[in-house]
């Protein structure tokens, strides 16, 4: 038997990723906040372009920002993930998942209860809460989107090995101290100010910096021709995913940020952000439009707009960092 139960709408796409671990914890009764589990998991830069597709950025892998988390939380936990995204199929067995709360990374292909598939690629995050006498895993889902964009629960089963044979990873936190987790918390302005500078700064090798490396990619685009297009139909919608799943969503946690840890000057600032947010929306519609009525000329409006924006939310940026480093002093 399977329930689906209505949960809060949610402006943007705010990922399955954090909204599953955000009640993975609260099974263990820790809450945060998804904004708070969002600067501990750290690493939501971009890191390169991947230079063997068009448009495409490369992102650190979830393993790699929950690694950081449990490392900043001092979280003791068990984690499997292959580093070139395959399935970990061979490397599973039932006790994974016996009388365990373990988040797990699923091929979406597998799961019938999404009504719309998750944005990031083809895996979707979910919790497992054990398996019944007929071997079939027990799981719940904290971010279904249905058709009207809003966010609901899912809980039910799936057999067996329909998840084992598409487990891109997991993660099983052994050991939680709360009092630790308390003290991470409390140097959340420090991470945020650590992940901010990540997005402006060239890194120590003089490499570009998040923001950097979006606005050499984007560039591209304005220096496209007609003959290419043919072949950007799919490039367009790879980006197109990747800002709405890694770049824009950055704005709702920092404003959640702001409100909750109540910045100097906050209110203002979040005004800035979400109209900086809504112009990245109308440029990704532009990409949109791309892929089925493509324009070369549009694409110099794409790639100007986008670096107007790139450069107002470095401002911003810069003076968020001022503010949370005066609030430290």
């Amino acid at each position: 038997m399977s329930d689906y139960s209505s949960a809060q709408n949610k402006i943007g796409a705010l990922p399955c990723f954090y909204a599953n671990l955000k009640h993975l914890l609260e099974m263990h009764e820790i809450v945060l906040t998804e904004a708070d589990i969002y600067f501990l998991c750290g690493y939501f830069s971009p890191e390169s372009i991947d230079n063997e597709s068009k448009y495409r950025l490369k992102y650190p892998s979830y393993a790699v920002q929950l690694h950081n988390f449990c490392m900043r939380t001092y979280i003791d936990c068990e984690m499997n993930f292959d580093e070139n995204s395959n399935y970990i199929s061979s490397e599973i067995n039932q006790d994974l998942f016996q009388d365990r709360k373990v988040l797990l990374a699923v091929d979406a292909k597998v799961l019938d209860h999404l009504i719309i598939q998750s944005y990031a690629r083809n895996c979707h995050f979910l919790i497992s809460t054990g398996l019944n006498p007929k071997s079939h895993i027990c799981v719940s889902d904290f971010f279904v989107i249905d058709r009207e964009g809003k966010v609901n629960t899912y809980v039910g089963e799936y057999q067996y090995n329909c998840i084992k044979d598409a487990l891109y990873g997991y993660i099983y936190m052994k050991n939680i101290d709360k009092n630790l987790v308390d003290k991470a918390v409390n140097n959340m302005v420090d991470y945020v100010v650590q992940e901010l500078e990540r997005l402006l700064y060239k890194t120590e090798d003089g490499s570009l910096s998040g923001l950097g490396l979006l606005e050499s990619l984007l560039n591209r685009i304005g220096k496209e021709s007609y003959e290419d297009s043919f072949i950007e139909k799919e490039s367009f919608y790879n980006l197109i995913m990747i800002l709405i799943s890694r770049h824009i969503i950055f704005f709702d946690y920092i404003c959640d940020f702001m409100n909750q840890y109540q910045v100097k000057d906050g209110e203002n600032m979040t005004q800035k952000f979400m109209k900086i947010k809504n112009s990245w929306d109308k440029i990704t519609n532009m990409m949109a439009i791309q892929t089925f009525a493509y324009n070369y000329k549009r694409n110099k409006a794409i790639s100007y707009e986008a670096g107007e924006l790139i450069k107002q939310q470095q401002n911003l940026l810069l003076q968020l960092i001022t503010n949370l480093r005066g609030d430290r002093i």
